[in-house]
């Protein structure tokens, strides 16, 4: 089976007469070929610090990665502008009506009626103001408060987190608290029945309640869509990635911080996964693979610009290094694959949980494993791809065991096209991205190594369970 489906892969290079002996499907995989991996290059000479302008350009990209989680400027303005203008509309046809029916001698002034109060009637204005304003914070707070913590319980409780430090909620909830005190100090200070200047305090307040009920509607929007599931993971994706990122302004944070923030990004990822599985939700799922991987391919590509201090092993807090033996640590700090190691080591464990629960999973695992080690053969990192290479015959040993025979064969077809992209790479790469131990072209031949035993083995698991 095809990771991905015929009609998605867009239009087709133009056929080419073939050679006599050169199938069509050769010529056809050797294109497709060359384009991912002039691709990939390309990437990865846009990102790589080359030149003095790499911090702007980067800055640049962070931006946008980020502001396509935002909610669209209109989806605040548009509201608060009409619900706004429906009400001065109304506010100013009433005053134009009492205009017209007043028969009194004084003049009636729209600035005097807004601005010049008594004090009687300023202290009843703001006195019911101060409880408009309880009620719309508390309203604000509650339903809030209500709807994160059901999105944590159902992803992550990192959702809290996330959004009591969104910028735009501490905002329109600290406008909400400065907006609220600011009443309720006007009407303790109301004094003197003499009086007779404008009442701009008793004006200002009643501005900041408009505002407040304006902003009311297009803050649920905000917080709906904040907790969409796909802006979270892509959030948490981005704030692992910049905890990676040496520039940024992030040299004041200590290489131990950023380790723990990537360290957490990659498990709160992996909860939101294994939570979906729970649920059958396999949209989510599938967007949590995705995003590990997109995370573990970023990484690979900022990698060479990382200080030596970055591959140390960080605090063994973490289940999926307590587990570890000393002599496996040192391993993944030698070959500097500890994050790597984290991202596969997670993996490992949803596709265990969806052996049980969607198998589909097991397949999109064994694509995304297998883009991995893709990229890592593009990018020179062969240890990395050693890591995918052992991740694979995990995968396989664990079908086997469950005697999941058609999920084998989906597993050993993307490890077949990962041998053949690591050698068509390797016939292709210049020296200096070759391992002086190992070749890409000596991985390809292990790989093939592998598949012709893990076949045996399933040859004799599919006679063991054939019925007699």
């Amino acid at each position: 089976m095809d990771d991905e489906p015929k009609a998605a892969q867009g239009p087709q290079p133009p056929q080419r007469p073939h050679e006599p002996g050169v199938s069509p499907n050769a010529v056809t995989r050797e294109e497709k070929l060359d384009d991912t991996m002039h691709a990939s290059r390309s990437m990865i000479l846009r990102r790589l610090p080359l030149d003095g302008q790499s911090r702007e350009a980067e800055l640049r990209r962070r931006q946008q990665a980020r502001g396509q989680y935002r909610l669209a400027l209109k989806t605040w303005s548009v509201p608060l502008l009409m619900i706004g203008a429906v009400v001065v509309v109304f506010y100013l046809l009433s005053f134009w009506l009492n205009v017209l029916s007043y028969t009194g001698t004084d003049e009636l002034s729209l600035v005097d009626r807004l601005i010049h109060q008594d004090l009687e009637k300023a202290q009843n204005t703001v006195g019911g103001l101060g409880e408009v304003m309880a009620a719309v914070l508390g309203l604000a707070l509650t339903v809030s408060s209500i709807i994160v913590q059901l999105a944590a319980t159902r992803f992550t409780p990192h959702i809290t987190v996330l959004f009591f430090r969104a910028r735009t909620n501490m905002l329109v909830l600290g406008f909400f608290v400065v907006s609220t005190l600011f009443v309720v100090w006007v009407n303790f200070s109301l004094d003197g029945a003499d009086y007779a200047g404008p009442r701009w305090d008793v004006m200002f307040s009643m501005l900041l309640m408009t505002t407040s009920l304006l902003l009311l509607f297009p803050y649920f929007a905000y917080v709906f869509d904040f907790l969409d599931p796909n802006k979270i993971i892509g959030r948490i994706k981005t704030n692992g990635l910049d905890a990676c990122t040496t520039k940024l302004g992030r040299q004041s944070i200590s290489i131990e911080q950023r380790q723990r923030s990537a360290v957490e990004a990659v498990e709160h990822l992996t909860n939101i996964g294994l939570n979906a599985l729970q649920q059958k939700d396999k949209n989510i799922v599938s967007a949590t693979i995705d995003a590990l991987r997109e995370f573990c391919v970023e990484y690979g590509e900022m990698k060479n610009g990382m200080v030596l201090e970055w591959f140390k092993i960080p605090d063994r807090q973490s289940p999926d290094f307590v587990s570890l033996s000393p002599e496996a640590i040192t391993d993944l700090r030698h070959r500097r694959t500890w994050l790597e190691w984290k991202v596969l080591r997670q993996y490992q464990m949803l596709f265990t949980e969806g052996q049980s629960q969607i198998k589909d999973i097991c397949y999109l695992l064994a694509i995304n494993t297998r883009r991995l080690g893709e990229a890592a053969s593009v990018y020179g990192d062969l240890r990395a791809l050693d890591l995918t290479i052992k991740f694979f015959n995990t995968y396989l040993r664990a079908t086997l065991n469950a005697s999941d025979i058609r999920t084998a064969y989906n597993i050993l077809h993307q490890y077949r096209q990962l041998g053949e992209t690591v050698l068509e790479i390797g016939k292709r790469s210049k020296p200096t991205v070759i391992d002086r131990d190992k070749t890409l072209a000596d991985r390809a031949i292990e790989i093939a190594h592998r598949m012709r035993y893990y076949s045996g083995s399933r040859s004799s698991a599919t006679w063991r369970s054939w019925p007699r």
